[in-house]
């Protein structure tokens, strides 16, 4: 609310939230399987922590920035979204083409995602 009025959903920019620890390979093979496992077992209670958290909070902090701060919640047209996956696909083919690992990558994510719908349009919504 203190730098903008409006929130827009659906979330196109951010379908999920993405935790990562990076570690030195040589590091993480001379520290033993004992801390790998500890640093595993760490980061695993971290994201499940984080993801239940936010998925119960973030309503409260909605309903708060609307009713104490003003905050107008507006929604994305069908035109507008489809424009900005237009314009993310523009991104896409350009930097798939100029560099190999990010094509790579694009490539193992998308693959993820067809996999995943098949969940997302299968799953009992709330509102149900």
């Amino acid at each position: 609310y203190k730098i903008a009025k409006y929130n827009y959903f659906p979330g196109w920019h951010q379908p999920a939230t993405l935790f990562e620890l990076l570690i030195n390979k040589d590091v993480w093979e001379d520290i033993g399987e004992t801390a790998q496992k500890q640093i595993e077992t760490a980061c695993l209670a971290t994201f499940a922590t984080t993801l239940a958290e936010g998925e119960a909070t973030n309503y409260a902090a909605m309903v708060r920035n609307v009713e104490e701060h003003g905050v107008e919640i507006k929604y994305w047209t069908p035109e507008m979204l489809d424009a900005f996956e237009g314009a993310w696909n523009e991104v896409v083919a350009e930097l798939s083409a100029e560099d190999p690992f990010f094509k790579e990558v694009w490539d193992d994510l998308t693959e993820y995602r067809a996999g995943y719908k098949i969940w997302a349009t299968n799953r009992i919504p709330l509102d149900r």
